[in-house]
């Protein structure tokens, strides 16, 4: 990914008194959000000065669905054994690569073997 945003670390002031005062919040770069980066700055603008706003086609997401639930499962789970990035997505990996490795059985009585 040739446009991944960098990671800014800001100065925390921990003996300030509320979450406003605890950094400078002019010092972190706001980024686009990734569904209208496609968007040229200039038609978004255009768009802005249209009196009805035009119904925008963005690319569908799957969010509620088991697969999904899977990979959140997975992922705080890869996040509670291992410490760092790379070992995260090592673990998540494996992980799948061993689900795919494994047999999969349609019933209970498919997990022993008739010997």
């Amino acid at each position: 990914m040739a446009d991944s945003r960098k990671l800014f670390v800001t100065v925390i002031h921990w003996h300030s008194m509320s979450l406003t005062e605890s950094h400078n919040t002019r010092e972190v770069c706001n980024a686009e959000p990734p569904l209208t980066m496609h968007i040229k700055d200039k038609d978004l603008k255009e768009m802005c000065k249209e009196e009805q706003f035009p119904v925008l086609s963005f690319e569908e997401f799957p969010c509620h669905t088991q697969s999904v639930e899977r990979c959140v499962k997975l992922i705080s789970e890869a996040a509670m054994k291992v410490c760092g990035e790379t070992a995260r997505d090592g673990y998540i990996r494996a992980k799948l690569q061993a689900r795919k490795e494994l047999p999969k059985f349609g019933k209970k009585g498919q997990y022993y073997s008739n010997t």
